[in-house]
């Protein structure tokens, strides 16, 4: 057990005295279309990389309209255990130290304010709980009837990936151990297969991986050049795929791409009772996100090597460890 699971594991068990008896700072998730630059967006802000910058109260947004989606007060001991964003952001006496509020903004422009409020409060039910229920949270879909967001296993993959965004940019390492192993077990679902010719299917994918990509950095380096140089610096051994090192480069270690592009790659191929026929909707839906997201497509071919199915692929390789494949 690392040092800061140890450390999100006491605050979990600490008494409920000792929790009330903690401070409190309040915590503003504000819309990203209409926020300053200065509004902290994540691990990269000022607010982390220099921490000893003052910034000025007119740095930090009027909150008005539709600019705030969500208001929290939440214990400060609970939130440094688990995050380190937050940990980092009130370990000097910066301008949210002082005013006690902390303006966070929203994760996805292209998503609904719910997609970002529903994520967040799982961030927090994670943080006192070490869990978190997406049945207990509904939306109003587009003939404005409510639902739990469960009821769809595209929904669930879409908020799923909104929350490890979240879990990325608060880097709340815990949360996104737990996100990851949901994402898997939800791409597993058989009812998911049934519906890649249908558009709504494609729509949903497409804001998942959008989510994903947008949400998270590029963590592989792109080869360059031509293929030159001497023989003796050509990789000749074989390995198992799984132990390839240039199949490793190749694909990065960024997870959740990682684990969407597999996912992917699995149903990239016609099954082998299709005799030739291709449904014309998949094979929309596919170039579009090939098109669309150019990086994605590498990691495709990337898993395109190998013959082993979705469901085979370690555990290991997505970062989820400590479970049975």
């Amino acid at each position: 057990m690392t040092r800061s699971e140890q450390s999100s594991q006491s605050t979990r068990l600490q008494p409920p005295s000792a929790l009330i008896s903690s401070p409190t700072i309040t915590v503003h998730l504000v819309d990203p279309v209409l926020c300053t630059p200065n509004v902290a967006s994540g691990p990269s802000s000022s607010a982390i990389m220099n921490g000893s910058k003052k910034r000025k109260a007119e740095d930090l947004p009027a909150l008005h309209g539709r600019l705030k989606i969500a208001t929290f007060q939440l214990h400060i001991s609970v939130l440094t255990a688990h995050s380190e964003y937050f940990k980092s952001l009130i370990s000097f006496n910066g301008l949210e130290v002082r005013q006690n509020c902390v303006y966070l903004e929203s994760m996805d422009t292209q998503c609904p304010e719910n997609v970002s409020r529903i994520a967040f409060n799982c961030f927090v039910d994670f943080i006192y709980t070490g869990h978190y229920d997406l049945s207990r949270y509904s939306i109003e879909a587009t003939d404005h009837e409510t639902y739990a967001v469960s009821e769809y296993t595209l929904w669930e993959v879409l908020f799923t990936a909104q929350i490890y965004v979240l879990a990325t940019k608060l880097l709340c390492d815990g949360l996104k151990k737990e996100s990851m192993r949901r994402m898997r077990e939800l791409l597993l679902r058989r009812d998911l297969r049934e519906h890649q010719a249908e558009t709504w299917y494609w729509v949903h994918i497409q804001r998942t991986v959008q989510s994903i990509f947008q949400g998270t950095a590029c963590s592989r380096i792109p080869a360059t050049g031509l293929i030159i140089g001497s023989p003796g610096n050509w990789p000749t051994g074989v390995t198992p795929e799984h132990s390839s090192v240039q199949r490793a480069a190749w694909l990065g270690k960024e997870p959740m791409r990682k684990l969407i592009a597999a996912y992917l790659a699995s149903n990239w191929k016609l099954s082998a009772g299709a005799k030739k026929k291709m449904n014309e909707g998949r094979v929309r839906g596919q170039q579009h996100l090939v098109d669309m997201f150019p990086e994605l497509n590498v990691l495709i071919l990337g898993y395109l090597t190998s013959s082993t199915k979705f469901e085979e692929h370690p555990l290991s390789g997505f970062g989820i460890e400590g479970e049975k494949s």
